[in-house]
């Protein structure tokens, strides 16, 4: 398995709820977006515009933005004038069309979000900018905010357009529809959707980027990194992992360390306490299974490894948790 599936395996998450939402002229919606969500906003048919902080930018037919850390943008068609809140939390998978307004149809809007496991997420999101696709700026100097689909630059920007306007196109189709399986159908669409974005994302870094996801494109960090991912409990070390990598032991290090801003042994020992905190937060094992679930080869070691990340110890986190 490449590296960024394995990534995305951690951070678990949750099959989507839609909200397809049907405005009309002179509205402004704003949507109350569930918390720990990424979010997506596809705009089926018609003219919009989203206010994002102090920016009004537009988006037609077949423009997407994905939000990871789950933004929730003011929706506004026409003047906006009359204003509606939206609690997106209100909708599960029907996909019954929601009316904003009782007037002339100006748009048509999916908005999708996600739900994700928040402490396995947390170093992908970190490394992640609020919006995808990324903002180029325009010949205005205002941000342009979305994947504007018909855009064809070179190899790379062909693929990346042409999997983004299928994808797009067979999600405005299902919307439309009302076939058997059909939230399982789109739950597996926005999951493509957001893999494109990110990879598109990942792939476009610069060789000057500081963002720990250079490591995923690594041919040699990438193979490591999979390897960690693949078996967190094995008893690795920087000589195994290197080979691994195909490298000697010390180049190995010393890229780890200039591209993760961490060692080897450390990034381990941050992913087995944080797949150690999510099974505390799911009650399913005991702390000592955990402890070797996660690779410790002691109980009390497991413990004080946990104690220094978290602050607590392992029951302590646990009975934290009930007690919220």
């Amino acid at each position: 398995m490449d590296a960024l599936s394995s990534v995305l395996l951690d951070i678990h998450l949750k099959q989507a709820n839609f909200a397809t939402i049907q405005l009309t002229s002179d509205y402004r919606l704003e949507p109350l977006v569930p918390k720990q969500t990424m979010v997506f906003y596809i705009v089926i048919s018609g003219e919009l515009k989203l206010q994002l902080r102090d920016s009004e930018l537009p988006a037609n037919t077949g423009d997407m933005l994905m939000m990871p850390q789950g933004l929730a943008p003011a929706i506004i068609c026409g003047s906006g004038e009359r204003v509606q809140k939206l609690d997106l939390s209100q909708f599960t998978t029907s996909t019954s069309l929601h009316h904003v307004g009782a007037g002339t149809p100006c748009a048509q809007l999916l908005i999708a979000w996600c739900e994700y496991d928040q402490g396995m997420a947390r170093p992908l999101l970190s490394a992640l900018p609020e919006v995808l696709p990324e903002r180029p700026v325009g010949d205005d100097g205002l941000p342009v905010i979305f994947a504007k689909v018909s855009e064809q630059m070179g190899l790379g920007s062909m693929i990346h357009s042409e999997i983004l306007r299928l994808g797009l196109a067979y999600l405005a189709v299902e919307v439309r529809s009302e076939r058997l399986g059909q939230a399982t159908m789109l739950n597996r669409l926005c999951s493509m959707l957001m893999v494109e974005c990110l990879r598109e994302h990942i792939e476009g870094l610069s060789e000057e980027s500081t963002s720990w996801l250079m490591a995923l494109k690594d041919r040699h960090l990438a193979k490591a990194i999979s390897a960690l991912h693949s078996d967190p409990a094995h008893n690795w070390t920087i000589s195994s992992l290197a080979e691994i990598a195909g490298m000697s032991r010390s180049s190995f290090a010393e890229r780890f360390r200039q591209i993760m801003d961490d060692t080897p042994l450390g990034y381990l020992t941050d992913y087995r306490l944080r797949i150690a905190a999510r099974y505390l937060r799911l009650g399913q094992y005991s702390v000592g299974q955990i402890s070797a679930l996660v690779g410790y080869a002691s109980d009390s070691t497991f413990s004080q490894a946990f104690k220094r990340a978290y602050g607590l110890s392992p029951m302590q986190f646990r009975k934290s948790l009930a007690d919220d």
